[in-house]
């Protein structure tokens, strides 16, 4: 029984080792889509910034969160042309446009696994679910507050990301109780279309693009 006790002490304890590593992270990163509608509200891909943290559920395996978020924004114009014998077609006079804003937040979580756990440089994978708010804002007229033409719309995404990469972290046992950790991944986003009603949709799936650095403790 004694020897039990002590193996199941040793077991916890060791446990508790790796699982109380924990790490938090400032992000840079790209919100894109393999459509050409995103142009309308600014271009494709989105930059994005936000927050991510990890904590050990096994040794190099770690569960891991992303809150990130983005904004962008166009003017697009149209209207009518006419035709000068001298310049050819031209824009008509009074050219009419609109602006439109899109800003996003975007959940993600899942599991990664790092190799080389005492070494400098650790290439990883990483698989995560993701959830996407949109929010998407058109006016005619920017500067009449009470413009009846003022159109918004909120759009909602599920998918999944799955991301190889390579992190740089100095081994614990050198750093201390603190250590400086970056890392930069790509890999494919897949996901449902961000649908806005009768406006129209955005589509999700495009290449996925993240830097981060931060620290595990």
């Amino acid at each position: 029984m004694r020897i039990l006790k002590t193996t199941l002490l040793s077991t916890f304890l060791a446990a508790n080792a790796w699982a109380g590593d924990k790490e938090i992270s400032l992000d840079a990163g790209l919100i894109g889509s393999s459509s050409d509608a995103w142009q309308v509200v600014g271009g494709n891909p989105m930059g994005t910034v936000g927050l991510s943290g990890g904590w050990d559920v096994a040794p190099g395996l770690t569960a891991v969160g992303t809150l990130q978020w983005g904004q962008s924004g166009s003017q697009n114009h149209f209207g009518n042309q006419w035709w000068d014998e001298d310049e050819g077609i031209s824009p008509a006079p009074g050219s009419e446009g609109f602006v439109a804003a899109l800003g996003l937040v975007q959940l993600q979580a899942g599991v990664r696994s790092d190799l080389f756990q005492n070494s400098w440089v650790r290439p990883y994978g990483v698989a995560k679910l993701s959830t996407t708010l949109g929010l998407l804002r058109m006016d005619d007229d920017p500067s009449d507050k009470d413009n009846v033409n003022q159109i918004q719309s909120t759009g909602f995404s599920i998918g999944a990301v799955a991301a190889a990469g390579i992190a740089v972290e100095q081994p614990r046992k050198a750093a201390g109780p603190f250590a400086i950790r970056g890392e930069l991944e790509a890999g494919y986003g897949f996901g449902t279309a961000l649908g806005f009603d009768e406006i129209g949709s955005l589509e999700m799936s495009a290449l996925h693009i993240r830097a981060a650095a931060g620290l595990r403790f």
